[in-house]
């Protein structure tokens, strides 16, 4: 891909994923050529076939915040844009590099642009203007940010503070970048994944620090791949996964959705929100 680097946002805890990361990146995207960088602390590593920067600036043992060592590995981005990924989004299915050079030329074209989620969040508030497979996230709306797209690191690192950890960001930084004008694109829910690695709330990867054994250990005996579980120890799937967004509501559903916001509690939590926000806006003016 031109002008981009793949940044797999991890941590020295979760060493064992980054073999079979970088085993399936190789499997489903044969013609990969991007720089890699691995956000990490202290440790190394390599794999055959990709150029993978690990910098080491810190001391082991060292506490450091999240939102440093991002903002100290954006700061080696040698291109305008980043792939960003979590160390246990492993790839289930061919990458289609022709679609993500075609969103690179998007964000050539439109300066605003700051972000492609690549994969759909069944969401309730999603605007209609589309471009391509995505549709925009309202100013102000949950979701804005994700760890799976497209980001322009010049606009990302404006949305980062130092002492954040990456769910005070996901929260925080979402109501920061309420205050710019800046565009915020989401994969609409009718489009296929442009990156497809089993995308799950509750089950994928590694869950509360722990191996999804019903994800993974599937996964990685089919492809000859030895991690030892233990390690960091086995999380199960539950047996029943609870809904995290509501469906598109009926016309009565969201008559039954509005009154429920008159009762206390919604009303305090609306008071909470706008103190959010005004403190976001603070931060935002801070920052610049």
């Amino acid at each position: 891909m031109k002008n981009c680097t793949l940044f797999v946002a991890s941590c020295d805890q979760y060493y064992q994923a980054w073999e079979p990361f970088f085993y399936f990146v190789k499997k489903h995207w044969p013609g990969f050529n991007m720089p890699v960088i691995l956000n990490t602390e202290t440790r190394t590593f390599s794999y055959e076939g990709f150029d993978i920067r690990t910098f080491s600036l810190y001391r082991k043992g060292e506490n450091v915040p999240w939102g440093k060592r991002m903002l100290d590995h954006l700061n080696k981005v040698e291109t305008d844009y980043i792939l960003l990924m979590l160390e246990d989004y492993f790839l289930r299915q061919d990458v289609d590099e022709n679609k993500l050079n075609r969103l690179i030329n998007l964000m050539e074209e439109n300066k605003d642009i700051s972000t492609f989620n690549l994969v759909h969040a069944p969401i309730e508030f999603e605007k209609k203007n589309r471009l391509g497979d995505f549709l925009l996230r309202p100013r102000k709306g949950r979701y804005r940010f994700a760890c799976t797209g497209l980001w322009r690191v010049s606009h990302l690192k404006q949305y980062i503070l130092p002492n954040e950890s990456p769910w005070q960001w996901e929260v925080d930084g979402n109501y920061r970048s309420a205050f710019t004008d800046n565009r915020f694109y989401m994969l609409a829910g009718d489009a296929e994944p442009y990156l497809d690695y089993g995308f799950s709330y509750d089950w994928m990867g590694i869950k509360k620090g722990k191996w999804v054994i019903e994800d993974v250990g599937p996964l990685f005996e089919a492809n000859g791949l030895k991690v030892n579980f233990e390690d960091l120890g086995i999380y199960h799937k539950p047996g029943r996964i609870p809904m995290r967004s509501r469906a598109t509501p009926t016309w009565r559903k969201k008559i039954s959705m509005f009154l429920a916001q008159l009762k206390p509690k919604y009303v305090k939590r609306l008071f909470e929100t706008a103190k959010k926000y005004r403190i976001a806006k603070q931060q935002v003016k801070s920052i610049q």
